[in-house]
């Protein structure tokens, strides 16, 4: 005997009249079987098309249960699960006769196939937007490297995505950290081939010697520069110095600072120092020495060489 499993809910009314008559109410969720053998050949077509049949594991055919107690609505945005769809309780006064459940089995399997078909057309819309977005992601990877492979630092300085996406999306967040490698990789090969220039031209014996060797002497490439370009200051190789901010410098310190200016190494800051610069790094067993130091005035170049402090103490 083939039979269909038909699940229905029962409404508020249907419960409180249950429990008026019968002092107990029943369950929510029920159920029941409708027999196809009594059914007219229209009707077992019209239940099949509601309740296909189909084939288990060992073979043998059963047919599909047929749900009455949920309805299939589209929703305008989707739910966390990436649905574009949500269930809708329905709840019936009595249990369904053939004909109603035959009517009512076609209404709700014409909405659920119409929220499967805004489903499908939604994750179509989501993958065809995906796929545009890779390829725009694709084209800015390619325009950062083609920058970085031409060393146009400006170039990469002044980039910007094209691409209308959050920052806080971690694939631009990725694409603007490639952009940042990609400038301070041209910054180092500049600072580097810079550096190699000025060693040939200006370093010591003993700097080119050990630089020509493949020795980095960064420490003393810094120290013999800054003793041509700004013999009278220190630089703050080991960062020492600290300071305040100077409300009204001498007259010393403003020429002091007038002088720094011409040097064409920055624009110098006079600031109160209370800490002073370290050329060098002096430990001993104890940790590092600290000999007493006196505030005073001082003119301060920042950023020498992309990196250090020039100090002047006045």
């Amino acid at each position: 005997m083939a039979t269909v499993t038909v699940y229905w809910k029962a409404a508020d009314s249907l419960l409180q009249g249950e429990l008026v008559r019968e002092g107990v109410a029943g369950a929510r969720q029920r159920w029941f079987r409708v027999d196809l053998e009594p059914m007219t050949p229209e009707q077992r077509q019209a239940m099949l098309a509601l309740a296909p049949m189909h084939i288990d594991h060992r073979g043998e055919p059963y047919l599909e249960d047929l749900h009455l107690d949920r309805r299939w609505a589209t929703l305008p945005k989707p739910d966390y699960h990436g649905q574009w769809y949500e269930w809708q309780d329905v709840l019936l006064d009595h249990q369904p006769e053939l004909a109603e459940v035959l009517a009512m089995g076609a209404e709700l399997r014409a909405a659920r196939d119409e929220a499967q078909a805004y489903q499908a057309a939604k994750e179509a819309e989501a993958a065809e937007a995906k796929r545009a977005f890779d390829a725009a992601l694709a084209r800015e990877y390619a325009a950062i490297d083609g920058l970085e492979k031409a060393g146009d630092l400006a170039g990469l300085q002044s980039w910007r995505s094209a691409l209308d996406v959050s920052i806080t999306d971690n694939r631009m967040w990725e694409l603007t950290t490639a952009r940042d490698r990609a400038i301070e990789g041209l910054k180092a090969k500049g600072r580097e081939a810079e550096r190699r220039m000025w060693i040939g031209e200006h370093g010591s014996a003993h700097l080119k010697r050990a630089h020509g060797e493949g020795y980095d002497c960064q420490r003393l490439y810094v120290l013999e520069r800054a003793g041509l370009e700004a013999p009278d200051f220190v630089v703050d190789f080991y960062q020492g110095a600290e300071w305040r901010e100077r409300s009204c410098p001498t007259v010393a310190a403003l020429d002091a600072g007038d002088a720094a200016r011409e040097l064409g190494l920055g624009e110098p800051v006079i600031v109160w120092l209370t800490s002073e610069p370290k050329p060098t790094k002096v430990e001993d067993e104890y940790g590092e020495l600290e000999e007493p130091f006196e505030p005073c005035e001082a003119v301060v170049l920042r950023d020498y060489l992309g990196k250090y402090d020039l100090v002047r103490v006045i």
